[in-house]
């Protein structure tokens, strides 16, 4: 199993309707890739905490890169 942390800043303000609709996509998407972690946002700003097999997890981690939805990430830990 391996761990992956990030931050990011959002491109927009992080309201909860938009957390409930990540959530949502989530819910809908990682089960089957069983990847599990946690997602911290405040009004700007994303840390997130994604832990998986290592092609799951880096793959779904250069999703979120391309994501407009966030700029300036930064990658703080992966490992197992």
């Amino acid at each position: 199993m391996y761990r992956l942390i990030y931050k990011s800043r959002a491109n927009r303000r992080i309201d909860w309707d938009f957390v409930k609709e990540l959530i949502r996509k989530s819910e809908e998407k990682n089960p089957d890739r069983d990847i599990t972690g946690v997602l911290l946002a405040s009004e700007t700003h994303f840390l997130q905490v994604l832990e998986g097999s290592f092609d799951e997890v880096n793959e779904l981690f250069m999703r979120i890169v391309r994501d407009p939805r966030h700029d300036h990430v930064q990658l703080i830990a992966f490992d197992c």
